[in-house]
Order: C-alpha cells, then structure tokens, then sequence
C-alpha cells in the first residue's frame, strides 16, 4: 500500500533563480575546493547548467515540496540508520548530506570519474564522518530509506525534458520491501576506499 504518491515535476526556471540556486552549492563548503567558476553568456542565460534535483518539484499531501525537501523530509524521520541509493550525491542539498553523518548512513553511487575533484572531497568529506559508501556499475533510481518508517522512490530519467514520477512509503511492509532492494545492492557493491581517492589525486 503506498500510504502518500507524490509526482515530481522538472519545470523551467529563470536565470536569476537559477544561479542562486547553484551559488550555494554544498561543495563549495569543503575546505580546499578547486574553483569551478562557470562562465556564464549573457547573451544565453539559458545556457547556465542546472541540475535536476534542484529543478524538480514534488507535489504531495504536504503540498508542493522540491526534491531537496522530500529528501530532507524522510531524513527528519530517521533516528537510527539512512540508507541511500543514487546515481550521485554531487547536486545534494547541505541539510540532507549533513544529516548522513549525524547517524549510521550507508550510501550507494554510481561509480564516476575520479577526474573530479570537488566530488571526490564531498565523498571524502563523507567517509571521514563515518558514511559507509560503495559504488555500482549502474544506479538506475534514487531510493531513500530512514529507518523502517519512510521510503523515497525516485525514476532517474535519462531525458531532461521527462517527467520523473516518485513515491513517498510509510507503511511498514513496502518500506521493508525496498530497504530488501537496497541490502541487495549493497552485498554485490564495491566498497569505497577513502585512502585510494586520496592516493589518485
């Protein structure tokens, strides 16, 4: 039984609203971060990157939440253990990612370029706070867990201009049904070793 259906919406925003958004990106937090300034055409302001979690809306009993918000929202319910299943973690919110590593966390990502630096010190930044990471071949959805009392599902549509559908669980049998997905994923990922980050960069 899906207790609350919510529908997530990838909707257009202006310029200025668009780089606000990217101006507090969590990375830019993280002490030693390399400057990735984006060069932005004034002539093109449409041209300016956004990522689709800060550009998704989620429309659910509570109201319109962003994707940010259903995020944070299952993760207030959490008292004993988070568990994290995406595609990446990069375009996070601050609260949420912060939220990880004030209790047990463990997260599964796609496996990415080691190329990336500010990624690389987020994931870092992670692990030395005790989040357990492994890494996929492929994560095809988001599914967020907190403890046995909610659940995020996500599609992770490959066309930006799609329409991402989600469902937000808080019965006890489908939130036990998903956290039985995510432990099946964790057996055959591969752990994540801080030191060897570390060593190639």
């Amino acid at each position: 039984i899906v207790s609350t259906w919510c529908v997530f919406i990838t909707e257009e925003v202006g310029a200025e609203e668009s780089a606000e958004e990217i101006a507090v990106a969590p990375v830019s937090e993280i002490a030693g971060a390399t400057d990735e300034t984006i060069t932005i055409d004034p002539n093109n302001p449409e041209s300016i990157p956004i990522p689709k979690l800060l550009n998704s809306y989620v429309i659910c009993e509570k109201g319109i939440l962003t994707s940010q918000e259903a995020f944070e929202e299952v993760a207030s319910h959490s008292k004993e253990e988070i568990l994290l299943e995406a595609p990446t973690i990069k375009d996070m919110g601050d609260r949420f990612l912060s939220s990880l590593s004030k209790i047990k966390s463990r997260v599964i990502i796609e496996e990415f370029d080691l190329e990336d630096i500010s990624y690389v010190l987020l994931l870092s930044s992670l692990i030395k706070k005790g989040v357990e990471i492994k890494t996929l071949a492929s994560v095809e959805s988001f599914n967020l867990i907190g403890d046995t009392s909610h659940a995020l599902l996500i599609s992770n549509s490959i066309d930006e201009d799609d329409f991402e559908y989600g469902a937000v669980y808080d019965d006890v049998e489908s939130v036990e049904n998903i956290k039985e997905l995510f432990e099946s994923s964790w057996k055959i990922a591969k752990d994540l070793d801080i030191n060897a980050i570390v060593e190639n960069n």
